[in-house]
């Protein structure tokens, strides 16, 4: 073969495998073969109002002048709903022998129009889902991190949220990816996430 040509070819390979991404395993991806089951979580509760820390930016102007409002690890009164759906199987607070509570945190920055009045809402949540066994033992959680946001430019408003979550315990392995829809029934107080979950136990059930 002419040096020449195989020197270009030599290049034009070279540059191919510069530009072709490399396919690396990352430690606790889903593996192609995992079954993906449907995800629901339904909900209910209400904000206590207290926070662990408030402040307001710029910090020396009265509150409602403000463009942002900050607020840290909003406490939670948790309702009487939960409901947590892994395929067409839903463990509620009273179901045997598994049965789950829930609770949240969050943290909350409200930016407001020069005017005072709302204009962006960006929220922080992490859900924790407890499972329990027949001996109400908890054998591991649902950890769902989710970052929501209310614009107030519309009306009503909009609310858009995303959500990831993994598994601890015997829930190790688990995880979850989907959309958190917010508040679905105002007079009661019921809020719902769905999506996708891999890697759930077949064990753990209540058929």
């Amino acid at each position: 073969m002419n040096k020449k040509i195989f020197g270009v070819l030599a290049t034009v390979l070279a540059v191919s495998l510069m530009l072709t991404p490399l396919t690396v395993a990352t430690p606790g991806a889903p593996k192609s073969n995992e079954k993906f089951e449907f995800f629901e979580l339904v909900c209910s509760g209400v904000a206590d109002g207290n926070y662990d820390r408030a402040w307001y930016t710029p910090p020396n102007a009265e509150p409602l002048d403000n463009k942002t409002q900050h607020s840290r690890g909003g406490g939670w009164t948790t309702g009487d709903t939960v409901a947590l759906t892994i395929g067409e199987e839903t463990f509620t607070m009273d179901t045997s022998p598994y049965n789950v509570t829930w609770t949240t945190t969050f943290d909350v920055n409200l930016i407001r129009n020069n005017d005072g009045s709302n204009k962006l809402t960006i929220i922080k949540l992490t859900d924790v889902v407890t499972v329990y066994d027949a001996n109400n033992a908890s054998i591991g959680t649902l950890v769902l991190n989710l970052k929501s946001a209310i614009d107030f430019s519309t009306m009503p408003p909009g609310y858009s949220g995303t959500m990831q979550g993994y598994g601890t315990g015997d829930l190790t392995g688990v995880k979850i990816s989907g959309i958190d829809i917010g508040l679905v029934d105002p007079v009661n107080g019921i809020f719902m996430r769905n999506g996708t979950i891999t890697g759930w136990p077949a064990e753990i059930t209540n058929d």
